[in-house]
């Protein structure tokens, strides 16, 4: 039940499932693309990172991290899915 069509989740009524998710894929994006959809967060959405870890030719561990570090360093909330859901069980 999730839509995966790159539509952000706001608190405004678009739905439980219906979250921003995007893999994490070095053959289609470097970091920069990955900060700037942190950057253009805004009116309390979130992203939904995720990562096929199995496969060498997505996966870059340290492309994560530095994302990962850079939504730290901004003032970004860091959390898994499940406590994503749990914090924000209030808006549903």
């Amino acid at each position: 039940g999730v839509l995966a069509n790159g539509t952000n989740w706001s608190k405004f009524g678009q739905g439980k499932y219906n979250i921003n998710r995007k893999f994490f894929d070095k053959s289609g994006h470097d970091s920069t693309y990955y900060k700037g959809l942190l950057d253009n967060i805004n009116d309390e959405a979130w992203v939904v990172f995720g990562s096929h870890s199995s496969n060498a030719e997505q996966f870059d561990e340290n492309m994560i991290t530095e994302v990962l570090q850079y939504a730290l360093n901004n003032g970004w909330e860091v959390m898994t899915l499940n406590e994503a859901i749990k914090y924000r069980e209030k808006y549903y």
